[in-house]
């Protein structure tokens, strides 16, 4: 009876290891959240949630993308927006009306803290 109950608690726990090692791969040292969302007036709201605290915190590139078939296909480098923040999180906006016609479109843009990068795509939209 006792070697049964080891067995199913090592077997438990081995499944815990297994779960919690799938999530720490999909995890940011730095990023808890970076996100990239196109809205339907094609204003692109930026934002982020920093695991630390960090001095600088921005978009540092903005690539606009446009949906041909099924492949994606650069357009073009599109301004960042200016600001920098500090501390735990980031959020900006910019309207790239002017730089977005008719089709399907994402934007992927880099985020910078303290010069840790992670790159991100936005939602695909449809003007």
């Amino acid at each position: 009876m006792n070697k049964k109950i080891i067995t199913v608690v090592l077997v438990v726990c081995l499944l815990m290891s297994a779960v919690n090692g799938l999530a720490a791969v999909n995890a940011d040292p730095e990023f808890m959240s970076a996100t990239i969302a196109l809205g339907s007036q094609k204003l692109v709201v930026y934002s982020a949630v920093l695991n630390y605290e960090k001095d600088s915190i921005k978009v540092v590139s903005a690539i606009l993308y446009r949906k041909l078939g099924n492949n994606w296909y650069h357009v073009g480098i599109l301004p960042v927006p200016t600001n920098v923040d500090t501390g735990y999180s980031y959020g900006s906006s910019i309207d790239y009306s002017s730089y977005i016609s008719t089709g399907t479109y994402r934007v992927q843009a880099t985020f910078d803290a303290d010069g840790y990068q992670i790159t991100r795509n936005s939602n695909e939209r449809t003007f």
